[in-house]
């Protein structure tokens, strides 16, 4: 029986990926995307990969990674998941830990 993890959970996987193995600076690229009002899960080019690699496919490949649904950087195809739902919680995980780094709640 495989556990399935909340989306809270796999966003906060990602994260940590990206932390792990991402490319240098990746936070102040997604940064910028969010600030910038494109960052949006849903398109190719300015989701989490597409910001840091120009595109979701590239990310993953440069990535190795073998399921973005597992550390949420892609949607449960099976209808749980939205695009919407997940980019504002992808911003707001994001942003709470930001604030965390400089030691504010």
């Amino acid at each position: 029986m495989a556990l399935e993890l909340t989306l809270e959970e796999r966003i906060r996987l990602g994260i940590a990926w990206l932390d792990a193995y991402g490319p240098k600076g990746w936070r102040r690229k997604i940064t910028a995307a969010i600030k910038a009002d494109r960052f949006y899960l849903g398109s190719p080019s300015h989701c989490v990969l597409g910001e840091l690699y120009g595109d979701y496919c590239t990310g993953i490949e440069k990535l190795q990674i073998s399921d973005g649904y597992a550390i949420g950087f892609d949607k449960d195809y099976q209808g749980t998941d939205d695009y919407v739902t997940m980019t504002r919680e992808w911003k707001r995980l994001y942003k709470l830990g930001q604030r965390r780094a400089r030691g504010l709640k």
